[in-house]
């Protein structure tokens, strides 16, 4: 959604099937963000991942040039840790990074880089340029640019694996696809539909 230059976006990660005995994952995101730039204004995590139950607020402050995290452990009911660490004018979050992405122009080979926080953390992450694709999906046929994000690099998520994003290659830019390789198992999230505002 957007208004007076300022955007919103959630999305939502649920496991499915057997996964969801072994490992129940019901996961809420929720982001702000801001033109020009899409910077980021702040992230609401809801987490609830097996009997983790977590509630983080990220907050940025492009004035004071500081970022303000808070998380909150709900199982045993305690206060939230709270910690502060500098940024720079603009920073994305790792909703908002994708919002970001389809900015940046992408030819094949190349690759481009931000800044990106999560947690008490500043990363720079490099997003590699792979190659062309058509993807079939729910919502249609599409071409596509294949990009890999370095996220699994031990400085943003600690464990192993991969992770692809599929933009349409028009200018739209719209995320068709996300596939994450990681230890449970492999995450897939494919476009359904279009709204009316992207088409």
């Amino acid at each position: 959604e957007r208004g007076g230059g300022r955007w919103s976006a959630s999305a939502t990660a649920k496991s499915e099937g057997y996964v969801s005995n072994i490992y129940p994952v019901d996961d809420t995101y929720r982001s702000q963000f801001r033109s020009p730039g899409l910077c980021s204004s702040g992230i609401h995590k809801q987490i609830q991942e097996g009997e983790r139950r977590r509630d983080v607020r990220l907050q940025f402050d492009p004035q004071r040039l500081v970022a303000r995290l808070e998380d909150r452990d709900l199982t045993d009911h305690s206060s939230p840790k709270v910690e502060q660490f500098p940024i720079p004018q603009c920073v994305q979050d790792i909703l908002s990074a994708v919002y970001f992405a389809r900015t940046v122009p992408m030819t094949v080979g190349k690759s481009f880089d931000f800044p990106i926080a999560d947690g008490p953390q500043l990363i720079q992450i490099q997003v590699d340029i792979q190659g062309e694709e058509e993807l079939s999906t729910p919502a249609g046929k599409f071409q596509t640019v294949k990009v890999e994000p370095d996220l699994f690099s031990g400085r943003l998520f600690s464990g192993k694996g991969r992770m692809w994003v599929w933009f349409t290659k028009d200018a739209r830019r719209i995320p068709v696809q996300l596939r994450a390789q990681i230890s449970v198992g492999t995450i897939i999230a494919t476009l359904s539909e279009i709204g009316q505002a992207e088409q």
